[in-house]
This record gives C-alpha cells, structure tokens and sequence, in this order.
C-alpha cells in the first residue's frame, strides 16, 4: 500500500491533500523497515511533525484522535525499543482474536477461552484414558461333561431354481399357447356349470324321500281298480 498509494492518488485530489497524504506514506514505509539507521531518527520526527501539521491545515478537526496524535511518537519508540516489527501490536490483535472465537458461554468467557485453547493445543501423546469400572463379581459356572462328541448338523440347502413355475407366454410356441387357452376355457365352463347346478341334497333327505315315494307307491298298487 505504501508503494502503491501516491500512484492511486495521481490527479484524484488537490496537491495540498495529496502531497501531505504523500508525506506519510513515505514516513510510514521508513519506519516499517527491518534495519533503520539511528542518525535518520530526528529527520523522521521533524518529518511527521510536518505531516501531522498539513492534515491539520487540511482535515477539520473531527478527523483527529488519540491514534492521529500517535504518529508523533513513533520515532521515540523505535529509538527506545528498536524496528517496529520487534514490538508491533499486530501479532497480539490477531492472537486476541483466536482467543475470542473460543468464547461459548458468555456467562464465563475467560473458562471458555481456558477450555477451547487446551483442548486444541493438547498433545496427541496427553489423551487420558477415561477410569476404568470397577471390577464385576466373578460368579461360579457349573460344567457338564456330555461323553458323546460333538457332531455339527448340517442341512442342505435346496439350490434355487431359476425357471419360473409358470411359463410365459412368449416362452411358448403357438401351439402350446391355444392349448393353454383351450384350457382356461374348459376349466371356465365347467366353473360357470357348477354354479348354475343346483346343491346336492344332504344323505338322508334323499333317503328319507326315496323311503316316501316306495310307500306311495305300494300303496297305489294295494288300491282296487
């Protein structure tokens, strides 16, 4: 971004405005080196000073705040401690950051940040085993001898049949397929016969009938002409 920044605001804004946004671009990229020379120190402070002091001629003064004022004392930390990336607050924010989305009880945020970070971090040797349950009372068995040997059953399978049980009609010739035919209708005529046919009559009502019609007749017979 420092790099590219002043070719983004080429022709976009007043040369006030951009050459003060310029000035800290370059003040930014100075300051985020790995190795910086302590003799360039006072000419970075004199240099965001005159940065600070343009925004001020330019921006009102809603725009500034304690992290605007910050830049004024940068230099004075990177001369006490060092680059900037030895004591950066970058790496710290993004740590924080993990350690938030361990929050499941908002209730206890700091047991749950405890629980999610061990639970993560724990070694893959650390695993303790569950306590084992207490022993169960042995009870006493009692054994049979059976003095004949042990023969396994076996059974035998029927193997399955792939053939239907009925053929089908297309499995037939045509000849098969008229007597197949020929034969639904003879066992169709003889049921619609059966039905038109009246009951039998029980043993003995054909009995008991048969005894009346021999009485009736020998007793026409017995009469005088």
């Amino acid at each position: 971004m420092t790099q590219l920044l002043p070719i983004a605001l080429r022709g976009l804004l007043p040369e006030n405005v951009r050459v003060a946004i310029v000035k800290l671009r370059a003040f930014l990229n100075a300051i985020s080196q790995k190795v910086i020379n302590p003799e360039v120190l006072p000419r970075l402070q004199n240099d965001v000073v005159q940065c600070v002091v343009s925004f001020e001629l330019v921006f009102p003064p809603s725009f500034f705040n304690i992290m605007t004022h910050l830049l004024v004392h940068l230099v004075e930390e990177i001369s006490i401690l060092g680059p900037v990336f030895l004591h950066n607050m970058f790496p710290f924010e993004r740590f924080m950051g993990q350690l938030k989305k361990y929050v499941r009880n908002r209730a206890r945020p700091e047991g749950s940040i405890a629980k999610g970070y061990g639970n993560e971090h724990r070694p893959v040797g650390d695993q303790t085993p569950p306590p084992n349950p207490p022993p169960a009372k042995k009870q006493k068995q009692s054994w049979t001898i059976n003095p004949e040997p042990y023969v396994p059953k076996t059974t035998k399978v029927p193997e399955p049949s792939l053939k239907p049980l009925i053929p089908r009609p297309w499995e037939l010739s045509v000849e098969e397929n008229a007597a197949v035919v020929a034969a639904q209708h003879e066992k169709w005529k003889a049921d619609c016969k059966k039905k038109r046919e009246p009951e039998p009559k029980p043993a003995a009502l054909m009995l008991k009938e048969k005894e009346v019609a021999e009485a009736e007749k020998k007793e026409g017979g017995a009469k005088p002409k």
